[in-house]
Formats: structure tokens, C-alpha cells, sequence
């Protein structure tokens, strides 16, 4: 049995922990102290070398104690809610799935209940409020809490205002994640991003994810502006020019990710029938394919049919589901892509606000983060076929050779020839931080009364006992860790 002093047991994993921090050089109205969830994944607790010293210690296997043995660098996926959402929404629906692909999920609170995403929307893009610099200390103060994590192995998965804070931050500042998944909501500025894109980002592209549903009602498939013949998106979006779905997905595909040049042999690959149709009562929108174009038509009243975009990027079917969720997504296939692009367009799924995601398409977005996360590096995102009827596995493989060997979840660490990791010490880091758990954060203070900020921004853990409900089972231990705890001094 290894040697566990209880006294230093602070984080569950597969638990919700809330903290409040304060926000660096604030002012001038701005929110100074803003309130942020994680959740650190089961892998910490029961990977590796841990998983043989606890034995199946069912006290021990539940609490990570500073130590990650063989886990190595593990991503951050941050998460963002729709406007008028909370934490709590993009917590239960990415959760489960982000703890079992291995990502530490970090799910920052808007402000007022909205982020500034540039274009959209609410009280937080109206007060201008510095929430890339809100995103951006986040990634510090977690690396700075957590050994294992690296600021450049950030990657966004976003819901209606949610996906256009993802896509306005990555305006601003390329470099900030390494892929992104937005839903129902997205800027479409994408020569801003290419043009601040520097060093190993450039070259190698950003994956992105951009799903969105025909029949979505706050930001129309065909974009949103003050165009008369185009219909208005009920959200408050403020755009210079109407750019659809479509068009969005060809940009990344050939500006960020120099997908537009195929190979002279390239065939299409899958086929999604003559189009896809959706979109709500008087409308509707028709995605279409032909041997050398993608379309994608507007029809008003049905009296009146306009061409929105032409494509001739080249595409693959990459998943279809045509009886839960009604979707189907295609990447951009070319040989000269630096980074995926893939389009996911749903018949019936609005904003996605209302409508919980089917565990296959929850599942499809974190195949793409995975992989995303795995290829980015020193890996290759591989399915191994199983044995004896085995089912297949899917896995991070590393790349080892004479000149290089790298280790790890998703290869992200150096290794020595002898299989420790080069320039960390992964076996002595003791978590020096407070205990907290659940995710019950206070009600948001407004502005005014908001106290001046501390001399420091180290984040404070805000108490609470709720366990995220997909991991919530009793070991009979919890009440007596917590009293335990309780009758700790403060550090």
C-alpha cells in the first residue's frame, strides 16, 4: 500500500470544483472578480503507475494528490455556455465525455450571464467587457496550479454566444487554442486570423468543428445582417455582411488551413444524397452536392430560390446519423491541409440551446478534439483493431524513433531512453492548493458592488459538497473526508 497522508487529499476527480478569481489590472467597470468550474479527469486518480500502488483503494482511487506518474501533460478544454446560460449547461452536457477522452475541463461563467464574443451578444459584449483576458489568465492560473498542463495544449467547444467568443478570440489572438468547436454561433472574420497567425501555429493550422442546424432561428444558416432579402436573426448580432455556413467552412478550410488545392487523382469520398433540407415555417435551406460543387440555397415562402455560396472545396462524409440527432458532418480532403475542417449541419436541432445532444454526436465532437489533440503534437490518433472479439480501441500512439521518444496520454512529453519524462520530476509535486468541491457558485454580484482587488489574483475555492451527477456514487467516505477537512487549519 502506498503512503497516503489524508491531511493532503484536496481534489476529487471526475467532481465539479468551483473557484473565484481576481482579475489582473481590472477597472474602468470592469468585473474584477469573476468565478470559473474544473473538473480534473479520472485518469489522474487511477492512471498509471497510481492505479497499481492503491491496489483498488476505493478511498484513495477517488482523490488526486498532486501525484501523475506516467498520465504526463494531459489538454484543457475550456467550455462556454449560450447567452442566458450558465456553467451548469455546457457542465452536464460535455462533462461525462471530456473526463473520459482524458481533457481537464475548465468552464468559465459570463459575465451577467453573456460573453463578449465581438459580434454577439448581451450585457458583457455592450459593456465591452475583456473576456479573451478572462480566458487568457485562466490558462495561467491553471498551469500554474497543475504541472501537468501547458497553456498551448488549449482547445474550446462553445454554444450559441459561447462559439462566437471561441471564433472572436481566436481573432484576437491565434495562438490561444489549438482547435475549436463552435455550436450555433460563430464570427466570420477569418482574414483576422490569418493574418496574426505566427510561428508553429502557422504552419500548422487550427482545427475546427463548426456545427450548426438549418433550422436555427437566432443565427440563420445564411448569416445575419440588415440584407432586406435575407431573413433576420433574432439573436443580437451585429455584422457588416450576411455570410453563410457554408462560406464559413470554406474559409477556414482554405485561409487557415490551406485545404483549397486537391490532388490531381482526389474522388469524393461518401455521399450525402442531392441535399440537405431544413429550416423553420416560410423558409428553407438546402445544402447540396454535385461532382465538383457544393451549394447552399435559400428559398423564401417558396416562391423564391437564391444560391447564399459555391464551393469547390474537396470533401469527405466524416459522420452521419440520420435517425437521433439528423445530422451530417464533412471535413475539407486535400493533401495540402495544415489543420481539419469539418462542417456538422443538423435538419432540426435550432440553437441547440433546447435540444441535448445524442451521445453519438457528443462522442463525434470529442473524436475530433481527441484526435485534434493527439496529431498536434508528437502523436497519431489510431484505432487498434481488438482481439478475440475484443472491442477496437482508440488511442493516442507516440512516436518513437532513434532521435526522438515521447510519452504520455497524447504524447505531449520528451521521455529519456530509460521511460521518465526529460526535465520533469513527476513523481514528488505535492498539490499545495485548498480543497473544494461541487459546482453551487453565489449569485453574481453586479458591478457596483464589486470590492477592489486584492494585491494578488490567486483563486479562492468556493465550498460546496455537489458532485457532478454521472460521478456521484457513495463510497461511505465522503462525510467523514469533509469532517475531516472541516477541522483542518487553513493553509
Amino acid at each position: 500500500m502506498v503512503d497516503f497522508d489524508k491531511t493532503k487529499m484536496r481534489l476529487r476527480c471526475s467532481t465539479a470544483h468551483t473557484r473565484k478569481t481576481t482579475m489582473p489590472d481590472c477597472g474602468n467597470g470592469e468585473p474584477c472578480e469573476r468565478i470559473y468550474h474544473f473538473v480534473l479527469p479520472r485518469i489522474l486518480c487511477h492512471g498509471g503507475r497510481r492505479r497499481r500502488d492503491l491496489q483498488n483503494d476505493a478511498y484513495l482511487a477517488n482523490y488526486f494528490e498532486g501525484h501523475y506518474y506516467e498520465v504526463g501533460t494531459l489538454p484543457m478544454l475550456f467550455g462556454f455556455h449560450a447567452l442566458g446560460g450558465d456553467a451548469q449547461s455546457v457542465m452536464s452536457l460535455f462533462s461525462s465525455q471530456a473526463d473520459a477522452s482524458h481533457f481537464v475541463y475548465v468552464v468559465p461563467e459570463g459575465y451577467n450571464q453573456s460573453f463578449n464574443g465581438g459580434e454577439c451578444c448581451g450585457w458583457a459584449r455592450d459593456n465591452n467587457i475583456d473576456d479573451l483576458g478572462f480566458v487568457s489568465h485562466l490558462q495561467y492560473i491553471m498551469t500554474k496550479e497543475f504541472e501537468f498542463l501547458q497553456q498551448k495544449f488549449s482547445f474550446g467547444v462553445g454554444l450559441g454566444n459561447g462559439g462566437f467568443l471561441l471564433t472572436h478570440m481566436m481573432q484576437l489572438n491565434p495562438q490561444l487554442f489549438r482547435g475549436i468547436v463552435p455550436l450555433g454561433g460563430h464570427t466570420h472574420q477569418t482574414d483576422l486570423v490569418r493574418s496574426r497567425m505566427v510561428g508553429d501555429i502557422g504552419s500548422a493550422g487550427i482545427d475546427v468543428m463548426i456545427h450548426h442546424s438549418l433550422d436555427d432561428e437566432m443565427v440563420r444558416p445564411s448569416g445575419c445582417c440588415e440584407e432586406p432579402n435575407m431573413p433576420a436573426c433574432e439573436a443580437d448580432v451585429t455584422s457588416d455582411s450576411c455570410v453563410s455556413i457554408l462560406e464559413i467552412f470554406d474559409q477556414w478550410a482554405d485561409r487557415i488551413n490551406s485545404c483549397g488545392n486537391a490532388s490531381a487523382d482526389y474522388e469524393f469520398e461518401g455521399f450525402f444524397g442531392t441535399y440537405i433540407l431544413g429550416g423553420p415555417i416560410g423558409t428553407s435551406y438546402a445544402l447540396s452536392y454535385q461532382k465538383d460543387v457544393r451549394s447552399i440555397l435559400f428559398t423564401l415562402f417558396s416562391m423564391r430560390t437564391t444560391t447564399l455560396y459555391e464551393s469547390k472545396m474537396p470533401i469527405t462524409v466524416s459522420y452521419e446519423d440520420r435517425y437521433d440527432d439528423k445530422v451530417t458532418c464533412f471535413s475539407a480532403h486535400s493533401n495540402e491541409c495544415r489543420g481539419e475542417t469539418t462542417l456538422c449541419v443538423y435538419t432540426s436541432s435550432g440553437d441547440f440551446q433546447d435540444t441535448n445532444l445524442k451521445r453519438g454526436s457528443v462522442q463525434n465532437i470529442f473524436d475530433f478534439l481527441s484526435g485534434s489533440a493527439c496529431n498536434g503534437a508528437h502523436g497519431l490518433w489510431d484505432t487498434i483493431p481488438g482481439e478475440n472479439g475484443a472491442p477496437d480501441e482508440t488511442l493516442c500512439a507516440c512516436d518513437i524513433s532513434a532521435n526522438s521518444r515521447y510519452g504520455g496520454t497524447f504524447c505531449y512529453d520528451e521521455m529519456n531512453h530509460d521511460g521518465t519524462f526529460v526535465d520533469q520530476d513527476l513523481n514528488s509535486h505535492e498539490f499545495e492548493g485548498q480543497f473544494d468541491a461541487g459546482m453551487s457558485p453565489p449569485p453574481i454580484e453586479p458591478v457596483s458592488n464589486i470590492p477592489p482587488p486584492p494585491s494578488q489574483s490567486e483563486p479562492e475555492p468556493i465550498e460546496s459538497s455537489k458532485i457532478l451527477e454521472d460521478h456521484s456514487e457513495s463510497n461511505g467516505v465522503d462525510e467523514q473526508y469533509h469532517e475531516l477537512l472541516n477541522n483542518q487549519p487553513d493553509d
